[in-house]
């Protein structure tokens, strides 16, 4: 599904949610660290720095995770060339966000492993519009890199993990 801000599409659709018996198997050794932000709330990642070649999708053999995000990337896009990845989980918990940034690469991504929906949306920000989308176990949302967004503040008391992506295309 196509969902516009302005005139920017940002696409989102469902996995099969047998991609996360991957995850479930190795969520427990992936160490989570909070970045070096102002604002001590901000949420914790797998990667120390965005943009560093870290690829959490490959390091741990995620293969259907990948499948996933190339089949809906050349969905969105119908774009056929090669890319590189790069990937790293996430963790929102109680009191934490993620601040307004973008991403270095083409086009970017999100993939929801654990949420209860009410754990913080994420939010896009363009020519003073503001949209959101509620997270959903299974959602997989891509969007132009270049594009800012953020995460609402998590006022629960659950704590929502997700895998975050860039693709940057081969010349």
């Amino acid at each position: 599904m196509i969902k516009k801000i302005c005139s920017t599409e940002i696409y989102y659709d469902y996995i099969d949610l047998k991609v996360n018996n991957q995850i479930d198997k190795i969520i427990e050794s992936v160490e989570f660290t909070q970045g070096d932000y102002s604002d001590d709330n901000n949420f914790y990642t797998s990667g120390y720095e965005f943009g560093d070649g870290l690829d959490v999708v490959n390091a741990y053999k995620l293969e259907e995770i990948k499948k996933q995000i190339d089949f809906h990337f050349r969905k969105y896009t119908n774009i056929q060339r090669e890319y590189d990845l790069e990937s790293w989980f996430t963790l929102i918990e109680n009191g934490y966000k993620a601040h307004v940034h973008d991403h270095v690469g083409d086009y970017s991504g999100v993939y929801y492993y654990h949420t209860n929906g009410k754990d913080g949306d994420l939010f896009f920000e363009h020519e003073n519009q503001k949209y959101s989308i509620k997270p959903e176990v299974g959602k997989i949302i891509i969007f132009p890199s270049w594009l800012k967004h953020g995460v609402q503040r998590n006022t629960t008391d659950f704590s929502r993990v997700s895998l975050a992506f860039n693709i940057k295309l081969k010349i």
